[in-house]
């Protein structure tokens, strides 16, 4: 009667063991659900940025080198 018991208990260790793969997974489902909707349920922000007048001007290149490598190199020298 005890080996039955033994061994019935060793068999179970593996269902056992699934189910509590099967919990884990669903755990963090759930936890990873609510963070998600935690997020969804806050409260859109407002916009409150300022808009700056557009600005004008010039945009000097003095001595700017350009190289690309590839397998024919590209040199351009701006002056």
């Amino acid at each position: 009667m005890i080996i039955s018991y033994i061994a019935a208990a060793g068999l179970l260790s593996k269902p056992v063991r699934s189910l509590t793969d099967i919990n884990q997974k669903l755990q963090k489902g759930i936890a990873a659900g609510e963070s998600i909707f935690a997020l969804l349920d806050e409260p859109e922000e407002t916009d409150t940025g300022v808009l700056s007048p557009a600005l004008t001007g010039e945009i000097k290149l003095d001595n700017v080198s350009l190289i690309i490598l590839t397998q024919r190199s590209l040199c351009v020298t701006l002056r």
